[in-house]
Order: structure tokens, then C-alpha cells, then sequence
């Protein structure tokens, strides 16, 4: 719901994606909550439909989740925390 109306009726896909996200980082939190550590996330498809504002706020969000996994077209993640592969090559890594 945002502003009161089912969000799947009239939000633009990149609000569909945010509201989506919101719940995905709620959700980990209550299970880092529930277990004690910080669980896995995975998010594929990063950013597709996000505008870039959109995506600058879900990648700060992704800083505190400990261990993340992201896939996508264009990312623009930090880099010296990322792994870069295209077409099955390892096209650059930092070493952690």
C-alpha cells in the first residue's frame, strides 16, 4: 500500500521495486532479529526498473546486511567490494 491504494494498481515499476525492497529488508531484519547473525541476501535483477535516486538509497541500505549477493545489468555497487563477471569471466575482483 502507499499513500492508502494497493501499490500493484497504480505505482510505477521502480515503486513496485522500492516497496518491494523495503519488505525484503524488513524481512531480514526480523530474521537477523530472530536467529542472532546476520542472514544471506540475495537480490537479483538489481536496479532494473529503479531510477537512479532509487538505487543510490537501496544501495546504501545494502552496507549493513554483512554478507550480500547482487546480480544485474549495471550496477553501481562499490567497487572494492565487488566481483565482476560477464559472460562467464572474472572480468576484475578485489581481494577482501
Amino acid at each position: 500500500w502507499i499513500g492508502g491504494k494497493a501499490a500493484r494498481f497504480f505505482a510505477s515499476e521502480g515503486q513496485k521495486k522500492t516497496a518491494a525492497a523495503a519488505l525484503r529488508f524488513a524481512e531480514w531484519k526480523r530474521l537477523a532479529q530472530k536467529i542472532g547473525h546476520f542472514p544471506l541476501m540475495a537480490i537479483d535483477d538489481w536496479g532494473a526498473p529503479l531510477d537512479s535516486a532509487r538505487q543510490e538509497s537501496v544501495a546504501e541500505s545494502l552496507c549493513c546486511l554483512g554478507q550480500t549477493f547482487v546480480t544485474g545489468s549495471s550496477l553501481s555497487l562499490r567497487a572494492d567490494l565487488s566481483i565482476h563477471i560477464q559472460n562467464g569471466l572474472v572480468l576484475c575482483c578485489k581481494s577482501f
